[in-house]
């Protein structure tokens, strides 16, 4: 057989199938030109026109969007843009409507956008004249505030100078001597002093007026709101004027009268009512040619929607005429294309006989060659092609013989090679570990560096309280306060890196206490005004009168990650204020929901940097770039502190626009009865026996200072083995043992030493829990940590033994409060301010019973719920709110209630420990 036969016969295949293709090609293709010759003239235009009707309802819309934008350009650059825009908008819909007509044998009308352009420069124009007046307005606001502002600094000064004279004149009155008349000072007195501090009051009232009015001006929308406006400014600016003479220097009143004249500048012809009124103008006028154009825009799609739907009704028509022809020849064809497959399959079959059944046999091998089953060699079927692929196969199944050979051996050298790759990744596997191992060396010297640090801290604070306790002197005590407040920062710092290693561990546990959400809260809120004061920043606080009186939770942990907010928020924050706000709202569990919120008016964070924020050791870039100090440990401590309490941390933030971080947690409600009221700082005479054993002679020297300030005896030992010798020949009243002696583990000390009915407590510098599960495992009564805190130590000398308070809950509520002012204030100063509270009570009761002026009684009232909130005095604060809202029925209540604040400040004061210095006070 010729060798080339194989080839002819698949030309011939080939040229055949090839033939047919050809044949049907073209017929399809004088088929399909003919039906496009016969609806080309009825599609083309149609489909066009279609189009352009299409767009314009879809310019339409883009000109109003266009319109909007024009409407609310802020610069004249961006509506000058915005102009162009709509103008190159409006001149498509006009030439699409033009071409519309044209096809529809429509007469061309006057187009509805015929006015478009003078309609755009009218709009043009008023957006100008709108941004200019705003421009102007917020000028002269700027301008009006800050007078104002002045004015008000100044009524202050005053205010406060008219203070000091009625002081003076009572108290020239008291040291008149025996036997003369008072009635000259106290004519002046009257008629001089307080008439010119109740003017100054109702200047103050006209400016504060005058400040409230400036906002509603600059957001007024309607022009009778304007002039309603003006009346009120023009009424608060004439009393503001009228009182100037009242001011007590002549440099005041100078003064105060240029920032009247300053005010009065708001009535001039180009003042904020002027320009607020052109604005309102201006925008009223924009709002109608807005109006007008999109009437117009709203007949052009109307026109072209029906002008669309004519088109296609046109198109419709074409088409079903034209739709028989199509069918008659696409029968002639589908009878042409099945005798063009009856021939081709005649051919198939004969080329498969010829050679698709030789292939597949070469296929069969091939298959069973690739899956190892080489067997014979294949006979040659012919001289051609195929014959040729049959004798590579055989030649190829020689290969895979060679190669399976060669398999084999690399199998051995692949199992060699493995067990050395096994070995290297067990070599790897010890160096991970011992880079783990590494790490917790690392956070394990972070806990024990922060351990070593607390124990002379114990020492620096301890002896600093003490020295202060006991200094007079006011400087050196003021120095001492400064050192003490220093070293509780280091300590504050301390317990901090020593709790974020103990959490890091995972070793920190959520712990539940009953506790008094109204008193956490009113601490951070002064906690903020103290660094917001450092700053110069504004602080406020909004506490949620819905807060239940006593929750369950771990409120020292609630307090580390609001002190660790608090303190970013106005670290990071250069000018404005920071608000501290605590919400509280019904879970459907039964629990509560209580929102913590620090917001603040500082930089802001970018979305990076907040998804950084709690890293460890994180700190923004804008702080870095600012300066602000720190390493960026303390958000980090703050997520993990809220985790371990089950609760959701919350940040919301933009740069320039300030941050907000939210606590949100769900406390149960605990009884009020079960909050342990604090005990008073010294038990004098109480002749109790202790025992410190401790080998550091700093801490030593500390716990005695507070302990013989408690009126306890002391005695002292450095080891344990000493503790138990000295405990064994001696009886005391309470045994304080620290963890760390030199000879003896504290644990085994607290369990073998002979207490003979002592009360034993834990001293230790690390972070030990004091709850039921710790002192049981440590087997003593009480866990107290360094430094040691002098009230946590009197509460375990005498908490046990105090007698349950006989006093009402409203005294026991104020006795509470007295003694955290004092801890701050000191005793005389908190008394100075009870007693200045009783003595206004006595006299503003009355005063406000009997005042008849709405105006007066509303400020009386206002005075003493100011006064009253500081106490916690909820009940009287609801009273005088009803008084303000004029609600004359609270009247009724009035003695009634004042006595009983009256009484309960009294016996609060004396529980709290202070009721000699009120009667020295009053004396």
């Amino acid at each position: 057989m010729h060798p080339r036969r194989f080839d002819k016969q698949l030309q011939s295949v080939f040229m055949v199938l090839s033939g047919l293709m050809v044949v049907v090609g073209l017929v399809s293709f004088g088929v399909n030109r003919f039906l496009a010759q016969s609806q080309q003239h009825v599609l083309a235009a149609s489909i066009a026109v279609i189009e352009r009707t299409e767009r314009v309802a879809q310019d339409a819309d883009f000109a109003a969007s266009l319109a909007a934008q024009l409407a609310a350009a802020e610069s004249g650059a961006q509506a000058r843009t915005v102009a162009a825009a709509l103008g190159q908008r409006l001149d498509q819909i006009t030439e699409d409507m033009a071409a519309m007509r044209v096809f529809l044998g429509r007469p061309s009308g006057p187009e509805a956008t015929g006015g478009s352009a003078a309609l755009i420069r009218q709009m043009e124009d008023t957006v100008r004249q709108l941004i200019a007046a705003d421009i102007a307005l917020q000028h002269e606001a700027a301008h009006l505030a800050d007078a104002d502002a002045r004015l008000a600094t100044l009524i202050s000064t005053e205010a406060d100078l008219a203070r000091l004279r009625i002081t003076a004149g009572i108290w020239d009155l008291y040291a008149l001597p025996a036997g003369h008349d008072p009635r000259p000072g106290l004519d002046r007195l009257a008629d001089a002093d307080f008439f010119a501090y109740e003017r100054l009051a109702e200047m103050a009232e006209a400016v504060a007026a005058l400040d409230r009015l400036l906002p509603r001006i600059a957001t007024a929308t309607d022009p009778k709101e304007l002039a309603a406006l003006q009346t009120e400014f023009e009424a608060a600016l004439a009393l503001a004027r009228d009182r100037v003479g009242f001011m007590l220097s002549k440099t005041a009143q100078s003064r105060a009268g240029d920032e009247v004249n300053q005010l009065a500048q708001a009535l001039a012809p180009n003042g904020i009512f002027a320009s607020r009124l052109a604005a309102v103008a201006a925008r009223t006028r924009l709002d109608g040619l807005f109006a007008q154009l999109d009437l117009a825009l709203q007949q052009l799609i109307t026109e072209a929607r029906l002008g669309r739907d004519e088109t296609r009704a046109r198109m419709q028509l074409g088409v079903a005429s034209a739709g028989w022809q199509a069918t008659v020849l696409s029968l002639a064809l589908a009878g042409f294309i099945l005798l063009v497959l009856l021939i081709g399959a005649l051919v198939w079959a004969r080329t498969r006989r010829k050679v698709v059944f030789r292939l597949g046999h070469v296929a069969e091998r091939m298959v069973a060659v690739a899956e190892g089953d080489f067997g014979p060699q294949m006979p040659i079927s012919g001289q051609d092609e195929i014959g040729g692929l049959e004798q590579a196969l055989n030649i190829l199944r020689a290969r895979a013989i060679e190669a399976a050979d060669l398999r084999n051996r690399l199998e051995a050298a692949v199992l060699d090679r493995t067990a050395d790759v096994v070995a290297e990744m067990q070599s790897a596997n010890a160096a991970r570990a011992d880079a783990e191992a590494q790490s917790r060396a690392k956070t394990h010297f972070l806990a024990r560096m922060s351990h070593e640090i607390r124990t002379p801290l114990n020492g620096l604070i301890g002896l600093l309280d003490l020295l202060a306790g006991d200094e007079r002197d006011a400087k050196r005590r003021a120095r001492l306060e400064v050192a003490l407040t220093s070293a509780r920062d280091l300590q504050a710092m301390t317990e901090d890196i020593l709790a974020f290693s103990v959490t890091e561990d995972g070793q920190d546990q959520a712990e539940r206490d009953p506790f008094d959400p109204v008193a956490l809260a009113r601490g951070l809120g002064a906690h903020l005004e103290v660094l917001a004061a450092n700053k110069g920043l504004r602080a406020e606080v909004e506490i949620d009168p819905a807060l239940p009186p006593a929750l369950l939770g771990a409120a020292p942990k609630i307090r580390q990650v609001m002190m660790n907010l608090l303190s970013n928020a106005v670290k990071y924050t250069a000018q404005g204020g920071v608000t501290l706000s605590v919400t509280a709202h019904p879970a459907p569990d039964g629990q509560h929901e209580i929102a913590f919120a620090v917001r603040d008016t500082g930089p802001g964070m970018t979305a990076e940097e907040t998804r950084h924020a709690f890293d460890i050791y994180g700190r923004s870039r804008s702080a870095r770039q600012n300066g602000v100090v720190g390493v960026g440990l303390g958000l980090a401590i703050v997520r993990q502190l809220t985790d371990a309490m089950g609760g959701a941390l919350h940040v919301s933030t933009r740069p320039g626009q300030g941050s907000c971080f939210t606590l949100v947690l769900r406390l149960a409600e605990a009884s009020l009865a079960e909050i342990s009221m604090p005990q008073p700082m010294l038990q004098p005479g109480s002749g109790k026996r202790v025992l410190v054993v401790d080998d550091h002679p700093v801490n030593r020297l500390v716990a005695r200072g507070y302990l013989e300030r408690l009126g306890c005896s002391v005695t002292e030992t450095e080891t344990g083995q000493a503790a138990l010798d000295v405990a064994g020949q001696s009886r005391f009243d309470a045994l304080l043992i620290d963890l760390g002696l030199p000879d003896l583990d504290g644990e085994e000390v607290a369990q073998r030493i002979n207490r003979k009915g002592a009360r034993v407590a834990i001293l230790t510098a690390d972070l030990v829990r004091d709850d039921a599960g710790t002192r049981s495992r440590f087997g003593v009564d009480r866990i107290l940590n360094k430094p040691i805190s002098p009230r946590a130590l009197a509460d375990f000398l005498f908490g046990s033994a105090q007698p349950a308070s006989p006093l009402p809950p409203l005294a026991q509520g104020i006795a509470a409060v007295l003694r955290d002012d004092m801890e701050v204030m000191g005793a005389d100063q908190t008394a100075e301010i009870v007693l200045a509270l009783l003595a206004d009570l006595e006299t503003a009761v009355p005063d406000l019973r009997a005042a008849t002026d709405p105006v007066l009684r509303r400020k009386l009232a206002h005075r003493l719920k100011g006064a009253a909130s500081n106490f916690g005095l909820s009940t009287f604060c609801a009273l005088m709110q009803r008084v303000q809202e004029d609600d004359l029925s609270a009247l009724s209540d009035l003695e009634a209630v004042a006595a009983e604040v009256m009484l309960a400040l009294r016996a609060g004061a004396e529980e709290a420990g202070f009721g000699p210095q009120l009667s020295a006070a009053k004396q």
